[in-house]
């Protein structure tokens, strides 16, 4: 969140989002097993990714589940954003 943070504030101009993977597959996802994410500032009707989106996979371990899953789901949609992953340690 402070990256995204500090990211809108040097470039005011981008439209900047952090969110848990857990809100990204929330949104996205149209599967059995699926969760609409709740108490979120926007709901599925109205969250969609801009053309010529860029997307940032951040997990400390490399290995988390959740962010891998949304990774995946990313690069299966119609408006493929670019996916950068940054991960501390592989364990």
């Amino acid at each position: 969140q402070q990256f995204a943070a500090d990211l809108s504030r040097i470039f005011p101009r981008l439209n900047v989002v952090a969110a848990s993977s857990n809100i990204v597959l929330g949104m996205f996802q149209r599967r059995h097993g699926h969760m609409e994410p709740l108490n979120w500032a926007t709901s599925r009707r109205n969250f969609q990714l801009s053309p010529g989106a860029i997307a940032f996979g951040i997990s400390q371990s490399g290995t988390t589940y959740p962010t891998v899953w949304a990774a995946r789901l990313l690069t299966r949609l119609q408006q493929q954003p670019q996916l950068f992953a940054l991960s501390g340690d592989f364990d």
